[in-house]
């Protein structure tokens, strides 16, 4: 009777167990299984493509992200938008997006917007170490002080040098995530410019340099960041030192957003040519009643890039939305120019 009952017994402890180990188990398998589709996107280091980049003649587009963390997702529809364009316009040309991270691998979540990039051949998502890119480089010293990551900037100003390291290593076509692109670069048919935001104001949001032209200019800028780092200017290492070392690089007082400049083969592009639709009037595009306005700015000015300033949302309480029935300027825009991510976005 006792044997029994210890039989008994021990045959409820298997079974719970066996649940306790069916359910673990199970969730292991699914993370395990989750995590394989997410690796099925194929993150690769950026040293897949280095020597290729180096022998390129600085042909390719970059954008980047630098929040550094280790797990990201691609879920901006915004961000797509001008990653898709780009490929669209220049389909000769390779798309490369670079998310910068502490860490030695990287993990992108599953969206829907993951798989829009996927479906360009000419579009590749890399991650890169941070300290194995700036290792041997110009600014490896400076990074290591870790004066920017006491920066309440931090963020921003990891992308405004960054940004130049990557050009000054393989040369080519830095554009923000809020820069949608127009035409083909090659119709610019300039090897180096900058975009004038004003008067002897220069933005840094578009940059274009050949790996070979703008080395000298690019050292000057890193010169300059070391001696003049101020961690609480927010544009202090942005439009701020970009126009500085360019004005000082080609020893020039003055330079006028509506003209073209050049100066030791770097080009300074009119306003026009990459802002036809400045800050002040960012919600202009976002509005139905401004659409046709916006458009003909746009399209009379031969704009190469427009910037949806992105930034000014958040100094403003109103949401900027737009749906698929929107009839704003930028919704006629993303139709044309990022279809495939207008048509999955529920709301942009």
């Amino acid at each position: 009777m006792l044997k029994a009952k210890f039989q008994k017994i021990i045959f409820i402890l298997l079974v719970f167990f066996l649940i306790i180990y069916t359910i673990q188990y199970s969730k292991n398998y699914f993370s395990v299984d989750k995590f394989a589709i997410e690796k099925t996107h194929q993150i690769e280091n950026y040293l897949i493509d280095e020597e290729k980049l180096k022998n390129s003649n600085s042909q390719q587009i970059f954008f980047l992200e630098t929040y550094l963390d280790s797990v990201r997702s691609i879920d901006n529809p915004r961000q797509v938008c001008s990653i898709e364009a780009a490929a669209r316009m220049n389909p000769d040309m390779e798309i490369y997006f670079y998310f910068f991270t502490n860490s030695t691998s990287l993990v992108l979540k599953y969206t829907k917007f993951l798989n829009i990039l996927h479906s360009y051949s000419n579009i590749k998502i890399r991650y890169v170490n941070i300290l194995e890119f700036i290792n041997g480089t110009k600014i490896e010293n400076f990074f290591k002080t870790d004066r920017v990551g006491k920066s309440p900037y931090r963020i921003e100003h990891t992308s405004d040098i960054l940004r130049l390291l990557v050009l000054y290593k393989f040369g080519g076509l830095y554009l923000d995530l809020d820069v949608v692109s127009f035409y083909p670069v090659k119709l610019i048919n300039k090897r180096n410019f900058i975009c004038l935001e004003g008067d002897n104001l220069f933005a840094n949001c578009i940059l274009k340099f050949d790996r070979e032209d703008g080395k000298k200019y690019i050292e000057s800028y890193f010169d300059q960041l070391e001696k003049t780092y101020n961690p609480d200017a927010w544009t202090g290492i942005g439009n701020t030192l970009i126009s500085q070392v360019f004005l000082t690089f080609c020893n020039s007082t003055e330079l006028h957003n509506n003209k073209f400049g050049k100066c030791d083969k770097i080009t300074a592009l009119p306003t026009d040519k990459c802002f036809a639709i400045m800050y002040g009037s960012f919600k202009n595009f976002y509005e139905e009643n401004s659409k046709d306005e916006v458009l003909d700015k746009i399209f009379q000015s031969g704009s190469f890039f427009i910037h949806i300033w992105n930034k000014m949302l958040t100094f403003d309480n109103q949401t900027y939305k737009i749906n698929h029935q929107s009839k704003s300027a930028y919704a006629q825009i993303a139709k044309v120019y990022c279809p495939k991510t207008f048509e999955v976005a529920d709301v942009f």
